[in-house]
């Protein structure tokens, strides 16, 4: 997950990576590749919410079960429960 996008011209088109990344395409116009910028920061943020809500259901899993919350226990378990809600 990205935090920036960049545009670079790339020949007579545009071409949006992201920092430190693969190309995520190039593009005829620039208004082309600013939309998918857009786009891409919007799915960024979908995945961190995303992310976030299944951290959170972990957790209210853990606790509606009275699971042990102590030492690597509970990480060990909060892997095995998250891997669980991803694969449902």
């Amino acid at each position: 997950m990205a935090k920036t996008y960049r545009i670079t011209p790339h020949g007579p088109e545009f071409m949006v990576s992201p920092y430190a990344g693969v190309t995520v395409g190039v593009y005829n116009t620039e208004q082309e590749a600013q939309l998918t910028v857009e786009d891409c920061e919007r799915d960024d943020l979908v995945l961190e919410t995303a992310r976030s809500l299944v951290e959170k259901a972990v957790d209210a899993f853990i606790l509606m079960h009275r699971m042990d919350r102590g030492g690597r226990t509970i990480g060990l378990e909060k892997r095995r429960i998250s891997r669980w809600f991803r694969s449902t």
